[in-house]
């Protein structure tokens, strides 16, 4: 009998001490994502806005070196398309309509989820597109948040 209050009271203690240790971190982590949050989802801002506004020097420090743009019927563009395909006088991009943004961040990765509807033009063009799924994935480099990959698709898991 002795030996179970014994083990019963050292449970106990090792579970106060566990919760309130984590309590502090738990708080700091919190306080920490939204941060983080706060910081991705105003980069993310500059990224559509970069888009509609043709600023490729924007979206140059917003885009990592090893970007990738993955569409969703599997074609791949790198950093230098995708800035190039800003600076075609035939593409523009008069809104870019996101919803259903969600962010998760882990350390100094981050993924960004949502869904999105492009308005603009083509040649002269208008288009828009059907509803569809996105992820960015973030990592912060030298300080700052930078886009490092996108998948974009009808069915783009998060």
């Amino acid at each position: 009998m002795q030996r179970i209050i014994i083990n019963l009271v050292v449970s106990l203690a090792t579970f106060i001490i566990g919760v309130t240790a984590a309590t502090p971190w738990t708080a700091f982590r919190t306080a920490s994502d939204s941060q983080d949050k706060t910081e991705i989802l105003k980069v993310e801002q500059q990224y559509l806005d970069a888009h509609r506004m043709r600023d490729t020097a924007r979206l140059d420090q917003i885009l990592s070196d090893d970007f990738t743009f993955t569409h969703y019927w599997g074609g791949v563009m790198d950093k230098t398309r995708r800035l190039a395909l800003l600076e075609n006088p035939d593409v523009t991009f008069d809104s870019i309509a996101t919803s259903n943004v969600e962010v998760t961040v882990n350390g100094d990765t981050a993924r960004l989820t949502g869904e999105a509807v492009v308005r603009g033009s083509y040649r002269g063009e208008p288009f828009t597109t059907t509803p569809y799924k996105y992820m960015r994935n973030y990592e912060r480099r030298d300080g700052r948040w930078q886009i490092v990959s996108v998948r974009a698709g009808r069915y783009c898991s998060r």
